[in-house]
């Protein structure tokens, strides 16, 4: 079984200005304890994803009756200022793939921060999509 973490559903984000005359776009990326010290945004989210990625294909265990084959997981995903994950709804795919994502992401040990720019972290909602590869 392999599980891949395709993406993040949010790469930029409208902060409202100070003056409130226009907004502004952000760059945002992820952070954990782990992946905090990388200069490289491109790297910090490549650390990020493959610290994700062990977790899960470490963590997860899907039914033994599940069709070989590739399937398209997407979660919502709820993450607070203070990088806990508050909310895992899956709502795309086989329930029982989608099911044990929600199980298994509720139990990440780390931190997941969303930060903006400016380092200052940020409350996140957003889809978060898993490619899952199972082969007899």
């Amino acid at each position: 079984m392999s599980i891949f973490v395709l993406g993040f559903s949010s790469a930029q984000k409208i902060k409202p200005s100070a003056n409130n005359d226009q907004n502004s776009l952000h760059s945002v990326h992820w952070i954990t304890k782990k992946c905090s010290e990388i200069e490289n945004l491109l790297l910090k989210s490549l650390c990020v994803r493959k610290e994700l990625n062990r977790f899960l294909a470490l963590n997860a265990s899907f039914p033994e009756n599940i069709i070989p084959g590739t399937y398209h997981i997407s979660v919502t995903l709820t993450v607070d200022k203070k990088g806990n994950i508050t909310e895992v709804l899956g709502y795309n795919g086989e329930k029982s793939l989608y099911s044990e994502i929600e199980r298994v992401l509720k139990l990440f040990p780390d931190n997941l921060y969303l930060a903006d720019s400016n380092g200052d972290f940020l409350d996140y909602k957003g889809i978060m999509h898993f490619k899952i590869e199972i082969s007899e």
